[in-house]
This record gives C-alpha cells, structure tokens and sequence, in this order.
C-alpha cells in the first residue's frame, strides 16, 4: 500500500541530499520535431531540486496556481530587443503582434531551457514560518509547448501523483488486502 505522508514529504530525503525529481511529457503530435535517435519521440520536461519533496511540490503548486511570471520570464527572454518594444508598445486588451506569436511558437532543433528558481514561505510543523526555494529547469521545443505541458504538468493530479511516489510505502494489512490503495497521513 502506497502512503501519502505530508511529515515524511516536509522532512525528506534526509541530510545534505536535495529532493530532486524530473517530471516529463511526450512532444505534442501538433509540434514538429525530429525523433531521439532510437526513433522515440522527445520529451518535455520539469527538472526540480529542492530541500525537501514538499518544499518541491508546494512551490510547483503554487507557480501552476499563478504562472505569470514564468509565463513573462520565458516569453520576454525569446524575444528581440524590437519585439520587446513592440510587446510594450500594444495597446491592452490587443493580442500580440503575428511576430510575437511565431516567436513563442517557433519550434528549436535544440530544445530552448529556462531556469528559474522559485521562492515561498512555509509554516513547517511547529508552525514557524520558513522560507524554502525550489530550482525548476524547462526544457521543451517551443515556448508555447513548455507552457502548455508545465500547466498539465504541476497540474493537482499529477503532483498528487508524483507526492504518493514519494512516500514510503507500508505493509499491507488484512483491511486492506493487497489494493491499491493510498493512506492519507
């Protein structure tokens, strides 16, 4: 039986050794790319390093919650000094310029990364407020298909997923047989 354990997730791994995880998606059929050289076809991915898994999961959640920034880091960072004035310079409530849009979704031989790190404020277990940071390297074809897969990525679902995988698992007991079931701790 697989656990769900938010003590062990705020408290590991242990010592000097960083949580660190890669969570990944296929290249969307949509995005032309050329297969791995053994014919597979690329992935999308999510590097994290951080303190602690919890640490890990709770600043994804929140970037997933309020993308924003990232969203503005990445965009900005592919963009000519002139597009960047032209950007500035739309009027709101206009969509981007055509150039803007081709260049978040020009598609790169060699995968575009963006590496940020992510700060947030936690109470840990006697309720004192600590502050942890996660590392997060994204490395996909385009802009737009980093975005859209970081947002199904750090999605609650499969960050629940990732945390269950995380956790120890314990023995199974005669309520609960051998299913596949998660305890809640």
């Amino acid at each position: 039986m697989r656990t769900l354990d938010a003590a062990y997730l705020s408290t590991h791994p242990e010592g000097d050794t960083k949580a660190e995880f890669t969570l990944s998606a296929e290249v969307p059929g949509s995005v032309d790319v050329k297969p791995n050289p053994d014919g597979t076809r690329p992935s999308i991915s999510v590097k994290v390093s951080s303190e602690t898994y919890m640490a890990a999961l709770l600043i994804l959640t929140q970037m997933h919650d309020d993308p924003s920034e990232l969203y503005a880091n990445w965009i900005t960072s592919v963009l000519s000094p002139e597009q960047l004035e032209q950007l500035e310079n739309t009027p709101e409530g206009e969509g981007a310029p055509q150039a803007i849009k081709d260049a978040v979704n020009a598609v790169h031989d060699d995968f575009l990364t963006i590496g940020l790190t992510a700060t947030a404020i936690f109470a840990d277990a006697t309720g004192k407020e600590v502050t942890q940071e996660a590392h997060i390297d994204i490395t996909a074809p385009s802009v737009a298909s980093g975005l859209s897969a970081f947002d199904y990525l750090t999605s609650p679902r499969l960050l629940t997923n990732a945390a269950i995988s995380f956790s120890p698992e314990t023995e199974d007991d005669e309520d609960w047989g051998d299913s596949n079931e998660v305890l809640v701790r």
